[in-house]
């Protein structure tokens, strides 16, 4: 398994990040999360694929909304179990597979939706890994199908994107880890695994990133938004990406 990969398994297997994924992860989607849905997924026959479940929170708020083919994947295993768990106490009829988004089991034209809510995407590093991974999802998704992303904002508060900046500077002189722009450790201190400390590398991304990554394997851009931005009026782009919280996109295969 790849290391940073692994690293993320390390995180969500135990400790704290596991607890606060595994507990209260039976919520629905969140206002944003559900105007978002609803003005783009309209067929409850669609196929969906959750990217990143964990413990199964949007795959299984699809299903309430009343979505009949739901798959979630993800590479922890620990939170995996719990998703399966409640699917088979609580009758829902979703599978649930370990898999990573850049080896995805599936063939080519399977899916008419692929998400990654809560900066999943950006749990994919370095960006080579990310250009790997929507080439893969673009292959499985069926003509016209879409991709939602939800990815942290570099300009969520100022102060993150001066943050960044100073590393920026302090990478050129040393950067032993292999840090890229945009990229930073997170969960440093908590208690995550009898092993040691959360490593975990995500990345933080510039409003242009994900469009221009979009358009190098020939996925379309139809909307550019925010959080503020979708629930003011869920169906535009937004002209003002810069310091408005996380970024929303939606994204379309062609052909």
């Amino acid at each position: 398994m790849d290391k940073n990969v692994q690293s993320v398994v390390n995180a969500y297997s135990a400790g704290e990040i596991r607890e606060a994924w595994g507990k209260g992860r039976k919520e629905g989607f969140s206002d944003y999360e559900l105007s978002l849905i609803q003005s783009h997924c309209h067929n409850y026959d669609a196929a969906v694929l959750n990217v990143g479940c964990g413990a199964g929170r949007e795959s299984f708020a699809f299903n309430k909304l009343g979505f009949r083919n739901v798959r979630g994947i993800d590479c922890t295993e620990a939170l995996l179990q719990i998703a399966k768990k409640r699917s088979k106490e609580e009758g829902y009829n979703i599978e649930f597979e370990f898999a990573t988004a850049d080896k995805l089991p599936y063939q080519a034209g399977t899916f008419d939706i692929v998400t990654f809510f809560e900066n999943i995407y950006g749990h994919i590093t370095p960006h080579s890994a990310r250009i790997g991974s929507l080439i893969e999802i673009n292959r499985v998704l069926k003509p016209g199908g879409l991709v939602i992303m939800v990815v942290n904002s570099i300009y969520h508060r100022w102060r993150y994107f001066a943050a960044f900046k100073m590393l920026e500077m302090f990478r050129m002189l040393y950067n032993p880890n292999g840090m890229e722009k945009g990229d930073k450790f997170w969960g440093r201190g908590r208690k995550t695994n009898p092993q040691g400390k959360a490593q975990v590398k995500i990345h933080w991304f510039k409003p242009e990133e994900i469009p221009e990554d979009a358009r190098k394997i020939g996925l379309s851009v139809l909307q550019a938004t925010t959080v503020e931005g979708i629930l003011k009026n869920p169906k535009v782009n937004s002209t003002k990406l810069r310091g408005q919280g996380w970024l929303i996109y939606v994204l379309q295969r062609l052909n």
